[in-house]
């Protein structure tokens, strides 16, 4: 393979096969038909460039409590963003929804000073791969399904379900099968006055340094289910929303985001959808690329949409007058004809106030 690197360049002609993609290796068309047998799929330009196309990357391992964590700074700032946008409190009930590599639920319950432990649940897809994972390496996995478990709550009577205060969904609400029908089933599960906060990484929002493989997923998920279908979504099963674009600050080295890379983290499909050779030429990009001047450590925002949804509130039973420019219905409002229905003992009251009256006038005159 090297000898055919190192043979002389071939013509100009022979530079714009696919896009130039290929065309710094290309000797001779039988010779570089032989060398793809030997490498498939085809390498990057960062890997010809670097004379090193290879998916094996020397990364060095972490300590298994900094795996897939992003650090205290990040983590702090999402604990003030989750207080701010769904008023937590120390006595509230709380139902985490994610992934458990990763999960905020430990840090929001000792952060925070929570009286009652979390509930924590995981989609389905989620819950198959985590949990065969925790079976291989001996460990618990104590992650509820959550569309089981919500779906199954929705349909006790009412005095019977168990009720949350605040319920946060980590992004992970456009992973369920049937994103309606779960958020329907959270709703069934709020106290009255509870709140659903959704945080999710948009494709269109995402500024997180991820390979053209990782991006070009998240960009097809996002098209084929757009982020404005949450909010859609939560105002179809009657819920009040509000939203909010926000940032947290990820500090740390750049070798550690290499390894949370490597082994697809931030959980979520478009990581998870790549093959081992797209995560391999993905990180000699990231290190040939964008990471090549950064030095050892990288600072950069993971910037997501929080969604917060409550119960509707129920409409007022009394006159809602509004402010118009058109001068033709502010016209129309002093010929509205306004009755009061009132009860027999109203109305002797104003028949006795009626006959006072007359007495008054007549004695006048």
């Amino acid at each position: 393979m090297e000898s055919k690197i190192d043979s002389p360049s071939p013509p100009a002609s022979t530079f714009n096969d696919r896009g130039g993609s290929r065309s710094v290796i290309r000797c001779d068309l039988k010779g570089y038909d032989t060398w793809v047998a030997l490498s498939d799929p085809y390498p990057t330009p960062f890997a010809v460039i670097s004379e090193r196309n290879q998916t094996s990357l020397d990364i060095a391992e972490l300590p298994e409590e900094e795996m897939f964590s992003f650090g205290a700074l990040y983590e702090t700032r999402v604990a003030s963003l989750i207080v701010r946008h769904s008023d937590l409190i120390m006595s509230d009930s709380c139902a985490y929804v994610g992934s458990s590599r990763g999960s905020l639920a430990p840090m929001i319950q000792t952060d925070l000073d929570l009286i009652y432990p979390i509930a924590c649940f995981s989609p389905l897809k989620t819950h198959i791969k985590e949990n065969a994972l925790c079976q291989k390496q001996c460990r618990p996995y104590n992650y509820e399904v959550a569309e089981e478990f919500f779906e199954n709550n929705a349909k006790l009577p009412e005095g019977e379900r168990a009720l949350f205060d605040k319920i946060i969904v980590m992004d992970c609400v456009l992973h369920v099968a049937d994103m309606r029908r779960f958020l329907r089933s959270l709703k069934f599960s709020l106290a009255k006055d509870g709140i659903i906060l959704v945080l999710h990484r948009a494709g269109a929002l995402t500024t997180l340094p991820l390979f053209s493989r990782a991006k070009e997923i998240l960009k097809d998920e996002e098209s084929d289910r757009p982020y404005i279908d949450i909010m859609r979504t939560l105002q179809n099963v009657r819920c009040d929303v509000e939203w909010e674009i926000e940032t947290a600050p990820i500090r740390m080295s750049q070798s550690k985001w290499l390894f949370m890379m490597k082994n697809r983290f931030p959980s979520g499909g478009f990581l998870d959808n790549c093959t081992d050779s797209d995560v391999g030429y993905g990180l000699r990009e990231l290190i040939e690329g964008i990471l090549k001047y950064q030095g050892p450590e990288v600072e950069f925002y993971d910037r997501f949409l929080i969604v917060s949804a409550t119960h509707q509130l129920p409409s007022a039973k009394i006159p809602i007058i509004q402010r118009s420019r058109d001068k033709n219905q502010i016209a129309h409002l002093f010929n509205l004809p306004y009755k009061l229905k009132v009860d027999e003992g109203v109305e002797k009251i104003l028949a006795e106030q009626e006959a006072e009256g007359k007495k008054k006038n007549y004695s006048s005159k």
